[in-house]
């Protein structure tokens, strides 16, 4: 891919994401929606539930068509960083100032900053996009993948292993969980008001149930920049071989969690 050139498959995406967003926000009655236009409730998964990963998954790979030209070119890593840091700070607060949006100008809104909802999908994004760009400009290819697994491993560990006062280790529910806990805590009264347990936010400080495609998040940009790092990158016979292990656990991490899911909830 020349400098200059757009990715067309990655802009088809990025269009095919916005049109599911439209389509999901906007599914006309809401007294009367089609299943897979809502969330899962909790366990399972719907068309819904893809719309966000999608956008993340967009950041990662784009991140690394930016970035990685300027690196090539010379550019210094620290001057880079710090306007990620900038970016980051620019997509927080517009998601701050969505969340307080009509700054209680209108008679049925009532602004106040006690309850005010400080995570969201833009806090998110940026969140994610400032962690996933400081290890894509500090590591190669094999720090990434090493990153990547190391954070899935230590958020296993972490809501298998770590008691929740009241509650014991291992609770993966809306109300129990380690991430339920340290949500309801650092984030007390200012997480999303329609949550299915008090505290709970889905995109809150802590990444929510690995079986959601809500947690996501967390790792869809490390998928994106390892998926475009792949294309650039060299393909000795020893990284083919990585990468179909890598498709192949993906595979069957689905095909587990379809198994575990199919009894408790619609996936459709």
């Amino acid at each position: 891919m020349k400098s200059g050139e757009r990715l067309l498959s990655l802009d088809a995406f990025r269009g095919a994401t916005i049109a599911g967003m439209l389509l999901v926000n906007n599914p006309g009655s809401w007294s009367a929606i089609y299943p897979p236009l809502e969330h899962a409730k909790w366990h399972g998964w719907t068309f819904t539930d893809t719309i966000f990963p999608s956008f993340l998954w967009i950041v990662g790979v784009s991140l690394t068509l930016s970035t990685a030209r300027r690196v090539e070119a010379g550019a210094d890593r620290a001057q880079l960083f710090r306007h990620v840091l900038q970016r980051a700070a620019i997509i927080f607060g517009l998601g701050l100032l969505l969340a307080a949006f009509p700054f209680g100008l209108l008679p049925t809104h009532h602004l106040s900053f006690a309850t005010l909802r400080l995570p969201g999908v833009l806090q998110r994004i940026a969140v994610c996009y400032l962690v996933a760009s400081a290890i894509f400009l500090r590591t190669g290819w094999r720090g990434q993948l090493a990153w990547a697994g190391a954070l899935l491993l230590g958020y296993w560990a972490l809501l298998a292993l770590v008691p929740v006062p009241g509650y014991g280790p291992g609770v993966l529910e809306p109300k129990g969980s380690l991430a339920w806990w340290i949500d309801s805590h650092l984030l007390a009264g200012h997480t999303w008001s329609g949550a299915p347990a008090p505290g709970f936010d889905p995109e809150g400080s802590f990444p929510r149930c690995p079986r959601s495609p809500r947690c996501w998040p967390a790792r869809s940009p490390a998928t994106g920049c390892a998926a475009r790092v792949r294309r650039r990158g060299p393909r000795s016979a020893w990284w083919r071989r990585a990468w179909r292990c890598w498709r192949s656990a993906r595979r069957g991490a689905r095909c587990s969690r379809s198994t575990r899911t199919s009894g408790r909830a619609p996936t459709w």
